[in-house]
């Protein structure tokens, strides 16, 4: 882990220091080999500012110190987004600058790192957390990955996040078949799971998918056997008067 964290930290270093040189962002620098600094530099980042009080004090005094704010920083270069919540101040949305053509190799991996932060890890901490931004992430990965189970999950994540769980239900289902025919079987678990979660969450608002249908048709079933039982009451007092 110490010898991850060194390398990363004088790759990202060499990066700094020819950019700087060039006056901004070299393109003589291979966009691979880019992407791929900024992913372990930025996680790097990232999971050490996760890291509880107590236990990141010991970390600073090896020398290792993680902040959130630049981590998110360096993995939305990859990407070219932009944030729209940025040290408090709103800023326009827009479009990522680098396109596809141009993109670095580890730009989907990247993708999905600041998705799992975003929407999921943003359970545990608010801190830096941007979900307009995830939003536009999704939406990008979704055009791209129309049939991808990870972007569908994300998707699905994003929705119960704003609380529209029979949006969410909806794209968990796309998920599982998905990952079905895409080979990825282990995912299928995971989507079937998130789903099991935005039922339990559309409970109240009568969103429970097959569940809810069972549920009236047997409250049908009941009120007619509450008529039927009536109208056999109101024979036989007829028949006893």
């Amino acid at each position: 882990m110490r010898t991850t964290l060194t390398v990363y930290r004088h790759l990202g270093a060499f990066l700094d220091e020819v950019d700087a040189a060039h006056g901004g962002e070299d393109p003589t620098i291979d966009a691979d080999f880019r992407s791929g600094v900024y992913l372990g530099v930025g996680m790097c980042n990232i999971i050490l500012s996760l890291i509880p009080g107590k236990l990141q004090t010991l970390v600073e005094l090896l020398g290792y110190h993680g902040d959130r704010k630049k981590g998110l920083e360096i993995l939305m270069r990859v990407g070219g987004w932009s944030s729209t919540t940025l040290d408090g101040e709103k800023k326009v949305a827009q479009e990522p600058s680098v396109p596809i053509s141009e993109e670095g190799i580890r730009r989907p991996i990247v993708d999905l790192a600041l998705l799992l932060f975003h929407l999921v890890l943003s359970t545990y901490t608010s801190e830096g957390v941007d979900i307009p931004l995830a939003a536009r992430i999704v939406e990008f990965n979704l055009h791209r990955y129309p049939d991808g189970p990870l972007p569908l999950l994300a998707a699905g994540r994003l929705h119960l996040k704003q609380a529209r769980p029979h949006l969410a239900i909806s794209y968990y289902k796309k998920a599982m078949r998905g990952a079905v025919e895409g080979g990825f079987r282990n995912l299928r678990w995971v989507a079937g799971w998130e789903c099991a979660v935005a039922r339990m969450a559309g409970w109240e608002v009568g969103i429970s998918g097959s569940d809810s249908d069972d549920k009236t048709k047997t409250e049908k079933d009941g009120e007619t056997g509450r008529e039927e039982k009536t109208q056999e009451e109101k024979d036989t007092e007829s028949a006893t008067a």
